[in-house]
């Protein structure tokens, strides 16, 4: 079994300019973060698990990368409004993995956990 203990988050390129919303307005962006379509969150694990099959990972350990978190920037309320979306947005690819998983190799697990700052109202 091949484990690739050190992989960080693929986002889909709306989680990004949400992003630098956040941080240009200092979170006040100019529309509330909704989500992300299906199809793209699908798009995004379809190539990681294409590129997982490519090299003969069994099971990757992701995580955030620890710049992309925003916790230095200010205000504070940035980087809260960050955790949210990506939680938000990791929910539904969390089952769109489980599914490619399933798909494509028996080898390929999954699990979760929700950042504890998301979980602050």
């Amino acid at each position: 079994m091949i484990i690739d203990s050190h992989a960080h988050l693929a986002m889909p390129p709306g989680l990004y300019q949400y992003m630098g919303e956040l941080v240009a307005s200092r979170a006040s962006p100019a529309a509330p973060f909704n989500g992300l379509p299906r199809e793209a969150i699908e798009s995004v694990t379809a190539k990681l698990i294409d590129v997982m099959n490519g090299v003969g990972t069994d099971m990757q350990f992701l995580s955030p990368r620890p710049y992309m978190m925003m916790h230095s920037v200010r205000p504070s309320l940035v980087g809260m409004l960050w955790t949210r979306a990506v939680t938000m947005s990791s929910m539904p690819s969390a089952s769109s993995i489980r599914s490619a998983c399933a798909a494509s190799r028996d080898s390929h697990s999954t699990a979760r956990t929700v950042p504890r700052s998301a979980l602050r109202t």
